[in-house]
């Protein structure tokens, strides 16, 4: 008995061949390829099938319901590579919104570097065109959030910019605040470091929070994942100031209980983890060990995604160098540095480094002290 081909695409090209051209040489020959791919294609044993391979094997097939069977059982068969189905401007504005929409899964599955790729080229168009300013703001958002993982704050700032004159000229009020946000973030971002101008900027964003009060559901939802946002955010500059020697860490008492009032009025899921991370980070470094073990085992629980779960392992990590158990300090952060490597989150990445510079640097004081002690 003649064994199937395993791919639900094989089986419908082998199908084909035999119906159009009778063998699988008549079909090389036709396409100018060697006969050998052909059996490789139909018998599945390659890796995959890219999309531009598809596309010459198509070329070969003139009926049209040849074509939609074969790349119905393409999409069914092989896992398109994101790359080869980003979006141009070209084409419609379901398509790009689609694409954005992958966009959180694209970097949790490591592919933020062809995301911004993918990305750059569509917001450079969109944002000249009046006429499709809500495809120029949703395409600059997913670009902001890409461009912070490869940690590149001056793209996210220079965008977020953008975005914000756009939602203006279109009085956008929701595309306003949402600007303003992400202009925060990316000011916090900056190396060198440019503290009190962010918290310039979480302030104006507070400010233009309290004054808009949208009467829609869909507005009032947005205002309050914005305001969640600012809680965390104003925490973390405050922190990175506590971190920078500026502030010291009772100063973020305040900040410390609106997040955890916010806590109790978020419901179960990826903003709980989020919250809960940036609260046991705070709480590390305010010396609450206690209470950041309790936030950190909250934010475990919620993670969803890549990004997120690295975030936890590196603030774990913390809180073990803090009680001063460095036992397992080292593999934490291994692990935390190969899922940040994997999954190309290079802000990350550098905060792994940064505390391992740390790590090393109170290791050779140590040693440097026992060798004046013993001279």
């Amino acid at each position: 008995m003649e064994r199937l081909p395993p791919t639900t695409f094989g089986r419908s090209l082998r199908t084909l061949i035999r119906e159009r051209f009778g063998t699988q040489a008549r079909l090389a020959h036709e396409l100018g390829v060697d006969a050998s791919w052909i059996t490789k294609v139909v018998r599945g044993s390659q890796e995959g099938l890219s999309y531009s391979s598809l596309q010459r094997i198509l070329e070969a097939f003139s009926r049209p319901s040849d074509k939609d069977l074969l790349y119905e059982a393409w999409r069914e068969s092989f896992a398109p590579s994101p790359t080869e189905l980003a979006p141009s401007i070209w084409d419609g504005d379901e398509r790009i919104y689609g694409y954005c929409g992958t966009v959180p899964e694209l970097i949790s599955a490591g592919k933020a570097i062809v995301a911004f790729r993918a990305l750059q080229p569509i917001w450079s168009a969109l944002q000249t065109r009046p006429a499709r300013s809500e495809g120029a703001l949703r395409v600059g958002h997913s670009l902001v959030d890409v461009a912070n993982q490869l940690d590149r704050p001056s793209v996210s700032l220079e965008v977020a910019a953008k975005m914000r004159e756009i939602a203006l000229l279109k009085r956008e009020l929701g595309w306003v605040a949402t600007a303003l946000g992400l202009e925060s973030v990316s000011l916090r971002h900056l190396r060198p470091r440019r503290l009190a101008i962010a918290e310039g900027s979480f302030h104006r964003f507070g400010a233009y929070l309290q004054d808009w009060q949208p009467v829609s559901v869909e507005g009032r939802s947005r205002r309050t994942g914005l305001v969640r946002a600012l809680s965390r955010d104003q925490l973390l500059v405050g922190l990175d100031a506590v971190q920078e020697g500026t502030r010291e860490a009772e100063g973020l008492a305040l900040r410390i209980t609106n997040l955890e009032s916010q806590l109790r009025d978020t419901p179960e899921g990826p903003e709980l983890g989020l919250a809960s991370e940036v609260l046991a980070r705070t709480l590390v470094a305010s010396g609450q060990l206690e209470r950041a073990a309790r936030a950190l085992t909250t934010a475990a629980r919620h993670t969803d995604s890549r990004a997120n779960e690295v975030k936890v392992l590196i603030c774990r990590a913390q809180l073990h160098i803090a009680d001063g158990q460095l036992g397992e300090v080292e593999a934490l952060l291994g692990k935390a540095a190969g899922f940040a490597d994997e999954w190309t989150l290079i802000h990350h990445r550098h905060k792994i480094a940064e505390i391992n510079r740390s790590l090393n640097a109170r290791h050779s004081d140590r040693y440097i002290l026992r060798r004046i002690r013993k001279e």
